[in-house]
């Protein structure tokens, strides 16, 4: 959710009834506002527009308060943590997790390949111990401790931040979709949005994409990137994912600069 999004077009196809010819459609990112969300306003069509059948499956919500004073620091803070002393990352591993607190590096993999174009820290925003200490014994890998650098005080407080105030829009947009399922199945009951605004099983993922290795291609002279830079397709721990717009730094200054290939 940001002023800064623009409309996302992909090409379709409509077919007309007389099969003569093809037109292509476009389909954009639909946009609620914040205020409307938060006073629960009817916005099952735009809902049912941005993740029925033939969307694009993404919705953004515009007008969030100091947005950018939420998300920016944040941002800020992973090149300073991608950069900490290795053993100080080291200490924020958590293997009994399944590496689902604090710091991982390379733990993960692409492909069939370790991935080591990006870091990633993860920490819950809602809460630094949540459940019980018996959900956190059986389910290691779905409610750990959190794990913050005693090098960075200020990140915890900055991710907590970010992250209450995503929970209250998905949990808006939860409440949303309750609307839209009941009016559409007679037998839904799943109170979504209620579980989305009190759960503390929450998961944020602060990633650190790492200046991919270039290696000399002979017959043209022109570098390449021998690994894939992105995430993979893979299916998120959760009913919603939120995300905040991305932020270009130079790797050795953590400076903030414009986007380099916007396109």
């Amino acid at each position: 959710p940001s002023h800064r999004i623009q409309a996302v077009r992909l090409p379709s196809v409509a077919v007309s009834s007389r099969r003569k010819k093809t037109m292509p459609a476009e389909r954009t990112v639909v946009i609620l506002e914040y205020a409307d969300l938060m006073k629960d306003a009817d916005l099952g069509a735009k809902l049912f527009e941005a993740w029925g059948p033939g969307s694009l499956g993404i919705v953004a919500v515009r007008g969030v308060p100091r947005w950018e004073e939420l998300y920016l620091p944040v941002l800020r803070l992973s090149h300073q943590l991608a950069h900490l002393p290795a053993e100080s990352l080291k200490a924020l591993e958590h293997e009994a997790s399944m590496y689902n607190a604090g710091w991982s590096h390379g733990k993960e993999k692409l492909g069939d390949k370790p991935d080591l174009a990006k870091g990633s820290f993860y920490f819950n925003p809602l809460s630094d111990s949540p459940g019980t200490e018996e959900d956190r014994e059986k389910f290691p890998w779905a409610m750990p401790k959190n794990l913050w650098p005693k090098e960075i005080p200020e990140l915890g407080p900055s991710c907590k931040a970010l992250g209450k105030t995503m929970q209250e829009v998905i949990g808006a947009l939860g409440r949303q979709v309750d609307r839209v399922m009941a009016s559409k199945v007679k037998t839904y009951n799943a109170d979504l949005g209620k579980t989305l605004s009190e759960t503390e099983k929450c998961k944020g993922r602060l990633l650190y994409y790492f200046p991919p290795k270039q290696v000399d291609k002979p017959a043209s002279g022109d570098g390449e990137v021998p690994e894939d830079g992105w995430i993979g397709w893979h299916n998120d721990s959760g009913f919603m994912t939120g995300l905040t717009p991305d932020l270009y730094v130079e790797e050795e200054t953590g400076t903030v600069v414009d986007n380099p290939d916007p396109e």
